[in-house]
This record gives C-alpha cells, structure tokens and sequence, in this order.
C-alpha cells in the first residue's frame, strides 16, 4: 500500500480512542507489505523514515493539534532525521510503531520512533523539525501558545543535544 493511503487510515486510527498529551506516546500498527521491501526481502531502510511521519501524524492527531496547525498553514518540515537498524523486519511481518515527542526548544521540535515486534525495537528514528509558514520558521513558543500548551519542555537528553550540534555544524559548513 503507497504511503498516500496509508495517511488517511492513520488520520481516522488518530481520531478513535481517547486523546493524548503531548509528552505520551502514541501507538499504531503496521504489516510490512511487499512495495514497503527491498531486493534483501526486508522493510527498505528509507521506508522506516516514511512510516515515522506515518507515526508523527498520528500522534499529532491523536494530541489533537493538526487542525490548529492546518488553520494556520503551518506545517512540519524535517531538519534531521536518523534510524538505526537493529534487526530487519521481514515482509508481512506485523510491527508496532511508537511515537513520542522528547521534547522542543526556541526552534525545532524532537521525536521518537520504535520499530517493535513483539516487544523488541528493531529500530529507531530520531527526528529533529521545525514548523514552517511561507517558507519563515515559526517559533514554537507561538505554536505552543496557539495549540494551549502551558507545560515546559522536558530537558533535551544529552545524546540528542549531541545529535542536534552535529547537524547544526554539518549545516553551517555547507551553508553558502
């Protein structure tokens, strides 16, 4: 199934159920079908990133902040984004994926995403965003203030503080 379908089902999974903060986790089930596999006969090592927006999607749905958002025309866009593969995942193998934001800043927003089979991660996604409006950031105090969040960020771990400098360098050397 393209990921183009795969978004409307996960928008309608987002609306069931009862409602999250922003700090859970949420969760979705996924099958690895045959197009989401390469010639190696496992989850192509791109899809894993694809299937994380899946996740972010969720969950924002299921926070029950993407209309806000859409009002406003502002949309998420990817800084970085990292998956380490720990084992393969076959096709038609059923997988979990958890979704959960870490935490923000001033500027970019960071989650979570784990790849699980039955309890054990197969991989992880770190992802690092913005929020764009007209091609301008949007400070994500104002975000915070138009969806009602009134929480502080929880402090950013230390490995993805690491994370974060290494691309923010990588960005500056090649910025022209």
């Amino acid at each position: 199934m393209k990921l183009i379908f795969r978004i409307p089902i996960v928008l309608l999974k987002s609306t069931r159920g009862r409602r999250i903060n922003i700090l859970d986790e949420s969760v979705v089930n996924f099958i690895v079908l045959p197009n989401d596999c390469d010639l190696y006969f496992h989850m192509n090592n791109a899809r894993y990133t694809n299937i994380a927006v899946l996740g972010r999607v969720h969950h924002l749905g299921k926070v029950g902040i993407i209309k806000p958002l859409l009002k406003r025309r502002w949309f998420p866009i990817i800084f970085a984004s990292e998956t380490i593969h720990i084992k393969p995942i076959r096709p038609f193998k059923k997988y979990t994926l958890k979704t959960k934001m870490l935490t923000w800043d001033e500027k970019y927003w960071y989650f979570e995403h784990l790849f699980e089979i039955k309890g054990k991660i197969h991989a992880i996604n770190m992802t690092m965003g913005v929020m764009v409006y007209k091609g301008k950031i949007v400070p994500l105090d104002k975000v915070a203030e138009v969806i009602g969040l009134t929480i502080d960020p929880p402090i950013l771990p230390g490995g993805v503080k690491k994370w974060k400098e290494l691309h923010e360098n990588i960005k500056r050397q090649y910025k022209q």
